[in-house]
């Protein structure tokens, strides 16, 4: 199907208006998608797909919990007679 001229015009505006939010979302100071905080507030925060960031706290949290949910589990004692 052919686009009119009009389609076209809205097809590049609507390009350019995503091209300029990527470039806005860039330049603003990066927050931790998980608790909020700024990245003057913390040590470091990483930067995921498309604007998600994590910082190293929330990192250190999600290790506590994959170390207690992944730990093994305590091994059983034998018994004399074996």
């Amino acid at each position: 199907m052919a686009q009119t001229a009009d389609g076209r015009r809205a097809t590049g505006l609507l390009k350019r208006w995503r091209r300029k939010r990527r470039w806005n979302a860039n330049r603003r100071a990066a927050t931790c998608s998980f608790c909020g905080k700024r990245q003057a507030e913390v040590a470091k925060i990483i930067a995921g797909p498309r604007g998600v960031y994590i910082c190293n706290e929330c990192i250190a949290l999600c290790n506590d919990i994959l170390a207690e949910n992944l730990a093994p589990p305590p091994k059983e004692r034998r018994s004399p007679a074996e």
